[in-house]
């Protein structure tokens, strides 16, 4: 029963950790949607501990319930450490950006590419030292043509909501 038992936790490891080197390597590529899809990640650091430690307990002769607690739990903590530290790294890199965001409502922001009614655009918002391209949403959801100028209504989770100006 050991054999399948290490073939099962030897597949689990090197999955795990081949995804996370993908992933490292080919960065946003391999990433799919970018920012919104660290469940992947996480996936890998559980089933990378799973799998080493469920070796571990099998090479190292453990009785079946020691290793499949061992490789749950170390798993367990691997993923949860994984989510506590994406959560601090992308807390710390949002709180500087949700400030510059929030103080973009009320400007003038110039469209950069046409935008269907209902849409979500992109726009320049040309305000004190910066210039930072971000996306619209047009609040009466007409569309948008490159070079209208709208006004920045409200921010909210990194959306401009925008109006078009008249004229």
């Amino acid at each position: 029963m050991q054999d399948p038992l290490s073939w099962i936790f030897g597949a689990c490891l090197v999955l795990g950790v081949g995804y996370l080197l993908f992933t490292i390597v080919l960065g946003d590529f391999a990433d799919g949607a970018g920012d919104g899809d660290f469940t992947m990640l996480l996936g890998a650091a559980f089933l990378s501990g799973f799998g080493a430690f469920g070796l571990l307990g099998v090479l190292s002769q453990w009785s079946l319930p020691v290793t499949l607690l061992s490789a749950v739990g170390f798993g367990y903590v691997l993923g949860r450490g994984g989510s506590f530290l994406l959560k601090a790294v992308l807390r710390q890199q949002t709180e500087d950006s949700i400030e510059v965001i929030d103080k973009l409502v009320g400007m003038s922001a110039r469209v950069t590419i046409d935008t269907p009614e209902g849409k979500i655009g992109e726009a320049m918002v040309e305000g004190g030292q910066h210039i930072t391209r971000s996306a619209i949403k047009e609040v009466d959801g007409h569309a948008l043509k490159r070079g209208d100028i709208v006004q920045v209504i409200n921010a909210e989770s990194g959306l401009l909501y925008v109006k078009k100006k008249n004229g």
